[in-house]
């Protein structure tokens, strides 16, 4: 049975600088302890459509409540949100202890998810008989941001007990106990860089002539993307150009190293030229070293080719390629 526990009013939550609430606030209404009043505990919740694509970053629970056995959240629950043929999407137990205090709610973090415009889902907490926790039922009136739509307010069959789907529905508002929080959607590119100086060694006082080309390979467009070339102190008196395609941009030239932010869209690509002359007094191995970041706020898929670095010789080598490199047309594999 259903345990009538207080009437309340609360008051709209201010948006999250770190995201937003799917649920800003919620006024009237009675609080419960559970639906059926088990101990061995019922989900409810609310069902909603969106309106666009949204990326789930936490779920949380009301920390309202008036319960004269404890006030606020007290034990942990589960909550989850399925999809629309109850395949459970993501899950979490709020635990008041570990949880991050926002407005009327706790939350805890997930593996985000994305929720499709259109379609629509459920979200549901798991309530105890006595548990100290209450949730607020038909309340007279919500609001949500504008990409959540509620649909309708969910309650278990009386044979689902547990953590199970909530297959029944009202149309009164509520029932609020579970929320979640949207976030910024990760934003996925890969950007590659590419050097050489189109050969293995260079000699001391000679001039060498680097070439960067930096491309995306896949994902969002890049627009900000930073790249950099640090020369190395060998190399003297360098200067260079940036050619772009299609509507790729960077700095046309410059001189010393190249520290430039650039944009990338789909399929672009900049092709730096960098001419410098080799210190007369340089020896060993000439190591330059080139890299692309993604633009702030994005992420590279693939941050194994975001550095590409160029070896040279500072003499010349016997064979540039390591292996023997002349002429084997009498080699037969059979004779001595």
């Amino acid at each position: 049975m259903r345990c009538l526990m207080w009437v309340v009013l609360i008051l709209a939550t201010t948006p999250l600088a770190w995201g937003q609430a799917a649920v800003t606030g919620f006024s009237g209404g009675s609080q419960f302890d559970s639906y059926y009043g088990s101990t061995v505990g019922d989900v409810v919740g609310w069902r909603f459509t969106v309106t666009d694509s949204v990326h789930v970053t936490d779920l949380g629970v009301w920390n309202a409540d008036t319960n004269a056995a404890g006030a606020g959240l007290t034990i942990a629950h589960d909550v989850g949100i399925w999809d629309a043929q109850a395949v459970l999407l993501a899950q979490v137990l709020v635990d008041p202890a570990t949880g991050t205090v926002v407005g009327d709610w706790t939350y805890e973090s997930i593996t985000p998810i994305t929720l499709d415009p259109g379609m629509t889902y459920t979200i549901g907490a798991i309530y105890y008989s006595a548990d100290g926790d209450n949730y607020v039922s038909s309340a007279s009136s919500m609001t949500t941001i504008p990409e959540v739509v509620f649909s309708s307010s969910v309650f278990p069959a009386a044979v689902d007990l547990g953590f199970v789907f909530p297959t029944n529905d009202s149309a009164s508002f509520g029932r609020f106990g579970p929320n979640f929080i949207i976030g910024t959607p990760q934003q996925d590119t890969d950007l590659a860089i590419d050097k050489t100086d189109g050969s293995c060694y260079v000699l001391p006082g000679d001039p060498i002539t680097y070439t960067i080309t930096v491309s995306h390979v896949s994902g969002l467009d890049a627009m900000g993307a930073f790249v950099e070339d640090i020369f190395p102190p060998d190399v003297v008196g360098v200067t260079w150009t940036c050619t772009p395609s299609g509507m790729a941009a960077c700095a046309p030239s410059g001189t010393g190293d190249i520290t430039d932010t650039v944009n990338l869209p789909a399929g672009d690509s900049v092709v730096y030229s960098a001419s410098g002359t080799v210190d007369p007094g340089a020896t060993g191995l000439l190591v330059n070293i080139a890299t692309v970041d993604a633009p702030p706020g994005m992420t590279d898929t693939d941050p194994s080719n975001n550095t590409n670095p160029d070896f040279s010789a500072l003499e010349m080598p016997i064979f540039c390629d390591g292996f023997e490199s002349g002429d084997t047309l009498g080699w037969d594999g059979t004779g001595p």
